[in-house]
């Protein structure tokens, strides 16, 4: 960024005023110089030059940036990003794709929206993009626990259209915000009388139970992120009271799809999973070491 005058002409008389063979030029005479003296004009003229060389550099560079911008295909992760700034309720600026953070308040004053202002217009939290067969599918869905964090209609049709204005001239973005996909699980646990309960709950306060540990695993997951039943088998390794968790199968299914095996691993067509605990099997049964 280009300094401005008076930066460029104080560097200046610095650099001069400390020089070694200035001074002794100098001498005894004062090194600061008035308003009307011919160092303080020479140095200003100079400064001015200096200025001027810098404001162009600093044009040329948004020029080329611009051009860049324009020029350049659009990655996976920009279509992400892209999505991540959407703003329910706003319009874009003509002929960009890129909003404005300058509103007109109820007495039609010039206002800038705040940094909270932003965040709360920007209704998607997670995205994912992937392509195939010439198709960009961007997955979005809302900030939440629940097993919908999909967009609703009028959410879903702001969104679709602001896709359609920034995305790529030619590239077709089919758009997915589904409730969450459903896990079922069938498991048999081992475990521990000293710590864990028939019923699957640890005896002490302060230890993790086999539900809490599965979906803890299930919530951690990245958006969009990879599912993997060694993975979760892991996770309930880990528990205290835990011998043997056997999975004996999984099975996921969601609105647009019935409910298919799962083999080893899977990403969520809506990009996130809920545990399907109605359905889900889970058998504790004591483990006892044998007498030999």
């Amino acid at each position: 960024m280009a300094r401005t005058i008076e930066e460029i002409k104080e560097s200046m008389l610095r650099s001069y005023t400390e020089n070694d063979v200035i001074q002794k030029k100098y001498r005894e005479t004062s090194l600061v110089f008035s308003k009307t003296s011919l160092e303080n004009i020479f140095f200003y003229v100079i400064a001015v030059m200096l200025w001027s060389v810098e404001v162009l550099f600093d044009r040329h560079e948004r020029e080329v940036k611009e051009y860049i911008r324009q020029m350049r295909p659009h990655s996976l992760l920009w279509y992400v990003n892209k999505a991540k700034e959407f703003r329910y309720g706003s319009s874009l600026e003509k002929d960009t794709d890129t909003y404005s953070d300058i509103y007109l308040d109820a007495d039609k004053n010039k206002k800038i929206l705040s940094e909270e202002q932003i965040k709360a217009l920007q209704i998607v939290k997670f995205a994912a993009a992937a392509e195939s067969e010439g198709v960009v599918y961007l997955k979005a869905a809302k900030k939440g626990d629940g097993p919908d964090r999909s967009l609703n209609n009028e959410e879903l049709a702001a969104f679709t259209r602001y896709i359609e204005e920034v995305k790529d001239a030619g590239v077709k973005v089919e758009i997915i915000s589904r409730p969450a996909d459903k896990l079922r699980i069938e498991l048999d646990v081992y475990v521990n009388p000293m710590v864990i309960n028939k019923d699957g709950k640890p005896l002490s306060a302060s230890g993790t139970s086999v539900d809490d540990a599965i979906k803890n695993y299930i919530s951690n997951l990245p958006f969009d992120g990879e599912y993997r039943n060694v993975d979760l088998v892991d996770a309930l390794q880990v528990i205290d009271g835990v011998v043997i968790p056997e999975l004996k199968g999984t099975w996921t299914s969601n609105d647009k799809k019935d409910e298919a095996p799962i083999n080893a691993k899977e990403i969520p067509y809506s990009g996130y999973y809920v545990l399907d605990e109605e359905k889900s099997i889970i058998n504790y049964f004591t483990y006892k070491d044998e007498i030999k």
